[in-house]
């Protein structure tokens, strides 16, 4: 069960959230719902924390100033329950509140609420296996009696059913419900069915009379195939159908006078085992478990011969890789990993290409970090996250195809990637600052809703904001652009000289931090602030001209621009930190 703390101002995110977990079986405790009539919230809430497996706090200004969820804080301290806090504003933590979660995973909701949503759902499947979900509640059993059956007009019986596939379905539905299937695999559900035999029945088979009800009767195999029913008992389930071997001629019929045994399936191929645990389950459950394995044949087929030793993994998690020389170079992570823990293959100066499975789900931070000669990676369907800095240095890379299923690309996650070159599907939610910074070139679907290309700047069409620039990009003149994001331009080594359109009131933290190359800077007339450390180390930069209506020049803005000499300070600045000019001997400020 988990638990969910919040105060009353979050009540519809706290619903939204049990709503979600739910609905992936993972039961929900929260007041004022879990609580019935007449019970005293004194001993249920306690009650009910000390029974949960998971705590989830959901982290705001209000919260934080809970008695109520201070309490219940405590209670889960003093039951030794794991908390996981989900954020749903930047407010910082109280000292109280911070002790007690600072070692915790934590996931921040204010900006991308979706994306959060999907990553707590991920943690309470993936990081805590003691919240096991709720088996999906089976259909009533149904009557042990015999049950009446319509007389089919031909010798022949009706079409089986693979185990657990309700016989009422016609060998036409199960290819509608199975078409994503190749015709093996749906030969290893339903030994004996071939697909064309609804269509092109042989001529030797006995045509049936047309029917006189208007109840549709499904089709019978292929022709050189007889089912022998068996008659229900109730003793035991109903059997399922047998497929024996081929006849020239009908089967006489014969008369059941005892419960007949369970019968067994026989075919050319051998089908695929299944479970007694499984043969409740529909047809649209077994094709998922029938195309999960075939994915998984087809990945380890392809790739796992080339596969490697070293992986070491925690909960799903690769956490550590540590290979023999002689095996170095293609890392090819096992079926079955979730998630690229942190840094795992960071700085790894011998690994040149990397095959990720379909199971991951997230490549962490720092993951592939400086790995200055990995030229490919290849992902699969099933990917959402891409984490900060994930790929940051990775010189070579050059083949990167992102998944359609792709959602969230962090911060400097493929920095200084310089040969790559992207391709921004419509799936993505969130690219984080500099995610593309100095690479080959970025491309984005044309209907994205948020993100679009100017000049090879990546912009968020809905703030205005230029976020990411490749290697070889100029800043845009385009009155669109109304701020320039953090870090953006850093390292880029193609720029020269910056205009600035009037339509830019702001530059962001480090925004063209390490531009080696400029050398001059020419403000717009709505500029109003410069954010902290936005030109440092422009060692080149030997012009900068500030116009009335800068309001603030924050700090290091300018460290270490060693070529700056004259620089006029317009009155309109309110702020100028002590620091802005930090490490530029020749420069003299005047007013």
């Amino acid at each position: 069960m988990v638990f969910i703390s919040y105060k009353s101002e979050e009540y519809d995110i706290a619903k939204k959230i049990r709503a979600l977990l739910e609905e992936n079986n993972y039961p929900c405790w929260m007041a004022p719902e879990s609580i019935s009539a007449g019970s005293n919230y004194m001993s249920e809430i306690p009650t009910a924390i000390r029974k949960c497996d998971l705590f989830i706090l959901i982290v705001s200004e209000a919260s934080q100033k809970s008695q109520w969820v201070q309490k219940e804080i405590d209670r889960a301290v003093k039951f030794d329950k794991y908390i996981l806090p989900f954020h749903v504003d930047d407010s910082e933590l109280i000292d109280a509140i911070d002790f007690v979660i600072s070692n915790n995973q934590r996931i921040e909701a204010y900006q991308n609420f979706e994306p959060a949503c999907h990553e707590l759902l991920r943690t309470v499947r993936l990081r805590h296996p003691a919240v096991a979900p709720v088996a999906p509640k089976e259909e009533k059993a149904k009557k042990t009696a015999p049950e009446k059956t319509q007389p089919v007009s031909t010798p022949e019986a009706a079409a089986p059913s693979a185990p657990g596939i309700s016989s009422e379905l016609s060998p036409e539905m199960l290819m509608q419900l199975l078409g994503t299937l190749p015709p093996e695999y749906i030969e290893k559900l339903m030994p004996g069915y071939q697909a064309n035999a609804a269509t092109k029945p042989e001529a030797s088979a006995p045509q049936a009379p047309a029917s006189t009800t208007d109840a549709p009767v499904a089709a019978p195999l292929a022709s050189n195939s007889v089912v022998t029913p068996t008659a229900p008992s109730t003793a035991q389930p109903r059997p399922a159908m047998t497929v024996t071997k081929p006849i020239t001629s009908a089967p006489k019929p014969t008369v059941a006078t005892k419960p007949a045994p369970k019968p067994t399936m026989t075919a050319q191929k051998k089908p695929v085992p299944i479970n007694k645990a499984d043969e409740g389950q529909t047809v649209q459950q077994l094709a998922r478990q029938a195309l999960a394995q075939e994915v998984r044949n087809t990945y380890e087929r392809n790739f796992a011969q080339n596969n490697i030793k070293g992986f070491k993994i925690v909960l799903g998690e690769l956490t550590g890789y540590r290979p023999s020389r002689k095996e170095e170079g293609i890392a090819v992570v096992p079926y079955g990993v979730k998630e690229i823990g942190s840094g795992v293959f960071a700085k790894n100066k011998n690994l040149h290409c990397v095959v990720l499975p379909p199971t991951v789900e997230k490549v962490g931070p720092n993951a592939f970090l400086d790995c200055v000669n990995l030229e490919k990676v290849i992902f699969h369907e099933g990917l959402t996250h891409i984490e900060t800095a994930a790929f940051q240095g990775c010189h070579l890379l050059e083949k990167v195809i992102f998944p359609k299923t792709l959602m969230h690309i962090g911060a400097f996650a493929f920095f200084d990637c310089r040969r790559a070159v992207f391709s921004v599907g419509s799936t993505v939610t969130h690219i984080g600052a500099a995610a593309f910074n100095n690479c080959g070139g970025v491309t984005v679907h044309a209907q994205h809703p948020v993100y679009v290309m100017h000049a090879g700047c990546l912009v968020d069409k809905v703030d205005h904001c230029l976020i990411s620039a490749a290697a070889d990009a100029q800043l845009p003149t385009t009155t669109y652009i109304k701020s320039i994001g953090d870090y953006a331009f850093e390292g880029n080594l193609s720029i020269s000289q910056l205009n600035f359109s009037d339509s830019v009131t702001r530059i962001g933290a480090g925004a063209f931090r390490n531009c080696l190359n400029l050398i001059e800077v020419n403000m717009g007339d709505s500029m109003e602030s410069i954010s902290r450390q936005a030109f440092m180390n422009c060692t080149s930069l030997s012009t900068l001209n500030l116009k009335f209506g800068i309001g603030m020049i924050d700090h290091q803005a300018f460290s270490h621009c060693k070529m700056l000499r004259k620089v006029i300070i317009p009155k309109s600045v309110r702020f100028i930190a002590k620091d802005s000019f930090e490490g530029c001997p020749r420069v003299k400020i005047t007013e």
